[in-house]
């Protein structure tokens, strides 16, 4: 029988000041075998903005070769301004600008084996900014699967369909779960630690890690 495994990672990552030199940072774990992760979540802190813009903070799933991802981002193309986007490697849907400094964003993908499809859910957690703004908690939901492409999205109490059916290149499970943060050609670190916090990963298998 296959034993199910359940890592949890430190409560907190902190990725500090000292690498304002670095160009990116990533940080990868999972199974050796080609076996899905059914379950993973972290929630990122939303860090000051940046005066240069250019960065994009993620977390999410790849597979082994890392050419297929499935993964929320935070990201500053415009300086001043964050933004959240749900990306798979059909593209990406842009769905929330309206991000404070010290906001959380929850992420959580769950593998369903019965229908071989992966669910991304993120919330966004109103920091101390966005309720004194009256922001309140937004959450959003994506169902896709990597081989025959059926894609839900959900925002909010409306729907918009964008349900399209597309062969795409088999991709393998998608069983490394990542943090990482990169940026453009001259993006600078000017906004404090990137701080990930209650970070769970769970997969079934008996394979070493």
């Amino acid at each position: 029988m296959t034993s199910q495994v359940k890592l949890f990672l430190a409560s907190c990552l902190f990725l500090l000041n000292t690498l304002l030199i670095v160009q990116g940072y990533e940080f990868t774990v999972g199974p050796k075998a080609d076996v899905p992760i059914v379950k993973f979540e972290a929630t990122l802190t939303v860090p000051p903005f940046s005066k240069d813009g250019r960065h994009i903070f993620v977390a999410g799933l790849t597979n082994q070769a890392k050419n297929y991802a499935y993964e929320n981002r935070l990201g500053d193309h415009n300086p001043g301004k964050w933004e959240v986007d749900l990306i798979h490697d059909h593209g990406g849907i842009s769905t929330e600008n309206n991000i404070l400094p010290g906001d959380k964003i929850h992420t959580l993908l769950e593998y369903n084996q019965a229908d071989q499809f992966t669910t991304n859910n993120f919330t966004i957690i109103p920091g101390p900014d966005s309720i004194k703004a009256g922001l309140k908690t937004r959450f959003t939901t994506q169902a896709a699967n990597i081989r025959e492409w059926n894609c839900k999205y959900f925002l909010y109490a409306s729907s918009v369909d964008l349900d399209t059916e597309q062969e795409v290149p088999t991709a393998g499970k998608l069983n490394v779960a990542r943090l990482y943060v990169a940026f453009s050609k001259g993006g600078v670190w000017d906004f404090g630690p990137i701080i990930w916090e209650d970070v769970t990963i769970t997969s079934q298998t008996t394979d070493p890690w």
